[in-house]
């Protein structure tokens, strides 16, 4: 999940949450750029975003408010649903294989998309 989409369904602003996501993976000692992304707007600006796992995601929303959090979990679930009928969705991370192979496949797309806008 973007942390954009948390941003919207939190109803916070996304530099709040970009300053929130930084802390929480200095807290638990994970390395930021590894989650790190970027995104365009409509006028063709390019901002910078973050992209979390499932179990991110829930690590930063448990310190928001209960229904911000409900928001959330409900839009995970929603992903989840999408991934079953084959859309887009999470891994099991009950799995530490999957997660591993999920984790390791996002670092790649986001590495590839970096080095294509850089080249671009």
């Amino acid at each position: 999940m973007s942390s954009r989409e948390i941003a919207k369904l939190c109803e916070k602003r996304h530099d709040n949450v970009m300053s929130d996501i930084s802390k929480m993976l200095a807290d638990i000692g994970l390395h930021a750029p590894d989650f790190s992304g970027t995104y365009k707007t409509e006028r063709g600006n390019t901002y910078d975003c973050f992209n979390l796992a499932e179990y991110l995601v829930l690590t930063l929303v448990s310190g928001y408010r209960t229904d911000r959090r409900y928001r959330i979990i409900k839009d995970l679930e929603r992903l989840r649903k999408e991934k079953s009928s084959g859309g887009f969705a999470l891994p099991d991370f009950t799995d530490p294989g999957a997660a591993a192979r999920a984790w390791a496949e996002q670092f790649e797309a986001n590495r590839a998309l970096q080095i294509e806008r850089a080249e671009g």
